[in-house]
Order: C-alpha cells, then sequence, then structure tokens
C-alpha cells in the first residue's frame, strides 16, 4: 500500500504540474486543471507504485510505466481512443517509468518475494530523490502528443 500511494502522490503531482505548465503556455488560468485527468493519473501511478517490487529493473520500470500510461490513455478517452494517441501515451510511460527508476531492494537475498520487508526497503524507495525522479516520471507520463497546424 506505501509504494502505490507514493506512486499516486507523484503522478498526480507530476500531471498537476504538466497541466499548469499546459496553462501557462496557453495563457489560462492556473485554477483550469482537468481533475478527472489528475485522479486517473494518480489512479495510474497508485498501480505503478503497486507493480514496482516486480520491476527490479530500469526496463521493468520503463515497462511498468508504458502499460500503466496505455491503461490511464485508455480509460480517460474511451471511444475516442486512437492507435497514434495509445502509442504516445505508451512512449511518455515508458519514460516516465525510466526516468522514476527500478526498486531496489536490499533484502533480495534474504527475502524471496518482491516485496520489501520491513521499514528499511520501503525506505530506500520513498525517499525524496525518489519522489523527484518519479515527478518527473508524472510529468514526462502527461505530456500530449504534439499536434499539427491547421490547414497542412
Amino acid at each position: 500500500m506505501g509504494l502505490g500511494a507514493f506512486g499516486a502522490a507523484a503522478a498526480g503531482a507530476g500531471d498537476l504540474a504538466y497541466q499548469e505548465y499546459e496553462n501557462y503556455q496557453n495563457g489560462s488560468s492556473y485554477s483550469n486543471i482537468n481533475t478527472s485527468e489528475l485522479g486517473t493519473a494518480a489512479a495510474g501511478g497508485f498501480a505503478a507504485g503497486f507493480l514496482a517490487p516486480f520491476a527490479p529493473s530500469a526496463i521493468g520500470a520503463a515497462g511498468i510505466g508504458e502499460l500503466t500510461n496505455i491503461g490511464q490513455y485508455l480509460y480517460s478517452n474511451g471511444s475516442s481512443s486512437t492507435l497514434s494517441g495509445a502509442s504516445w501515451a505508451g512512449l511518455t510511460g515508458a519514460l516516465g517509468g525510466a526516468a522514476g527508476g527500478s526498486f531496489a531492494n536490499p533484502y533480495k537475498f534474504f527475502n524471496p518475494g518482491p516485496f520489501p520487508s520491513g521499514g528499511y526497503a520501503l525506505g530506500q524507495n520513498v525517499g525524496l530523490g525518489n519522489f523527484l525522479r518519479q515527478l518527473l516520471g508524472g510529468f514526462l507520463g502527461a505530456i500530449n502528443p504534439p499536434t499539427r497546424p491547421s490547414g497542412k
């Protein structure tokens, strides 16, 4: 539960930061927040954090980021989902997962399962450095696909 909550907080904060960046770029009010998107990002972050112990490598973390971001995209867009949109979500999710990094389990030789035993192992994955990497991952995962200029 702890890593899921950590993932939810980081993904939600990253999505919020990206929405505020878009508001700044578009000259919109900073209170123009899509709460549905924010909640979906937090739910995806929770899933990614919960699955983190199963990804002891950067490749595994990128894969989890890719899958959870595609899931967020499909959930948010429903029947208007496109293959290019899902591909973009997968790419940004993989970048976000790679930026977030892999799960560190200092007890890997003493604990045969993927979940850490004790507060020390949990602490290795929820520090400030980890949160900042996860925040970057949430920001990267929230990036919208580029749009074509009108009339081209």
